[in-house]
């Protein structure tokens, strides 16, 4: 088999997140910060030692600042709902994935306005574009870092300096570029990335979380889950306490002890030897679509995620026959209709995606398929 479904999920895990999950579910599978048996306590250890893998990764100091969730999703959720206000106007581009647009057109029915503004061009136009769309009443930037159509990223350091200048809440969502892209908290002016487990991080499914700015307070966020927290449980109302109050129920810990894994097989790869990896994979994919006919969308440079069609057959009927031959990849609207419509797919486009497990083996056996297809 042929994987090429990474930014999906990420397959084959490494290794070490298999060993972790095992060794979690066969040594410590406790419930954590429930009890003080030594069986809670060590799995109470692992959460923690997750939350420092998942700090350093992303620039942040403060292990509370980590919120788990089971999705990027969820985390997004967790963001809109709970910091922002069902009043005011908030921007996005026509870039995003429903985990943003969706959520965002809920807070258009409660109230509030939503601009959205062309990703498609360069850095400059963007930001030129997105300062003549604050106003006054500009409550939040939310907004993509990396595409999951096209190796589009945006300047999110750029939009997070403006959003300072202008006190905006500025919320990002890493779903394709955490573990691929440098993201430091205390450098690009996020008061939250969200992020998932299971695609650049390498963890399992039913991972993903929200990593705040140091410092942020968590009073301004509002709670997405009520129930069980481990803490104050005379009390009915579950609180502001990061992190807590914003994790209500069990943790899926086996998950998240796979996830500390998967940031520490990140960090000692690097993420620019990743970059790196999956531009040399494009570029030869890129090169071989070319001389085959193919239409590639999206002309932003190199990255892990390449959408294209081929002449005369419609991407899912291609995607099927790949499937038939044992090369996974994915055809559709990719969750992102209206990034499918700025970069002119057509709705229906066939989408290549890198991890470092992939090889240049791979990208011939795909070419080699598509050209008898």
């Amino acid at each position: 088999m042929v994987y090429l479904d990474n930014a999906a999920t990420t397959f084959p895990k490494p290794r070490t997140v298999l060993g972790s999950i095992f060794r979690c579910m066969e040594e410590y599978a406790g419930n954590p910060g429930r009890a003080a048996h030594p069986m809670a306590m060590r799995a109470s250890e692992a959460v923690f030692e997750a939350r420092e893998e998942v700090c350093s990764f992303f620039g942040v100091s403060s292990v509370e600042n980590v919120i788990f969730t089971k999705n990027a999703t969820e985390a997004l959720c967790l963001c809109i709902f709970g910091m922002l206000r069902p009043r005011g106007r908030i921007i996005t581009t026509d870039l995003e994935h429903n985990s943003v647009r969706r959520p965002l057109e809920v807070m258009k029915k409660r109230g509030a306005a939503i601009d959205i503004v062309g990703a498609t061009g360069d850095d400059d136009a963007l930001i030129r574009d997105i300062e003549r769309t604050i106003c006054p009443d500009t409550q939040a930037i939310v907004c993509v870092h990396a595409s999951n159509v096209c190796p589009r990223v945006l300047p999110i350091e750029k939009i997070g300096a403006l959003c300072r200048r202008r006190g905006i809440i500025f919320i990002v969502d890493a779903a394709q570029s955490a573990g691929i892209y440098d993201i430091d908290l205390s450098k690009i002016g996020a008061d939250a990335v969200c992020f998932p487990g299971h695609k650049g991080l390498f963890g399992p499914m039913g991972t993903g979380g929200a990593c705040f700015k140091d410092g942020f307070d968590f009073s301004r966020l509002a709670p997405l889950l009520y129930g069980g927290t481990g803490s104050h449980s005379s009390d009915a109302d579950v609180g502001r306490t990061a992190p807590e109050s914003f994790e209500a129920g069990t943790l899926a810990l086996p998950s998240i002890a796979g996830l500390c894994e998967g940031v520490r097989y990140v960090k000692k790869i690097s993420t620019k030897a990743i970059r790196e990896h999956d531009a040399a994979l494009y570029r030869l994919a890129k090169n071989e679509l070319l001389s085959l006919g193919a239409t590639i969308y999206g002309d932003f440079g190199e990255g892990a995620v390449l959408t294209f069609n081929m002449p005369r057959v419609c991407g899912s009927d291609v995607a099927r026959s790949l499937g038939d031959r044992g090369i996974c990849v994915r055809a559709g609207m990719h969750c992102a209709p209206t990034a499918h419509k700025a970069l002119g797919t057509g709705g229906d486009a066939v989408r290549i995606s890198f991890s470092p497990m992939n090889t240049e083996r791979d990208v011939r056996i795909l070419i080699d398929a598509l050209s008898k297809i």
